[in-house]
């Protein structure tokens, strides 16, 4: 898979993170053939390599869900 952009939720980048804290991580892949199950394979796998728990949401999520908007819109830090 291809990456356009992919940005951390600024709370897991920074020290108000805690121990049980988890990774959100917003993706934006460079194909329109990325699916739901494209998205469960990039949770699985970050979450193997992290070590903890982690939710992947695609751009469209921000886009489609105001909720989600309001709690990490503001909050990203561009990974890549």
């Amino acid at each position: 898979m291809v990456w356009l952009n992919c940005q951390l939720s600024s709370i897991s980048a920074i020290s108000e993170a805690r121990e049980d804290s988890d990774v959100d991580l917003l993706v934006e892949p460079a194909s329109q053939r990325f699916s739901i199950f494209d998205l469960v394979r990039v949770r699985d796998l970050c979450r193997a390599i992290l070590g903890i728990p982690a939710d992947i949401h695609d751009y469209d999520g921000l886009r489609r869900l105001p909720e989600f908007r309001r709690r990490v819109g503001g909050d990203l830090v561009r990974v890549f």
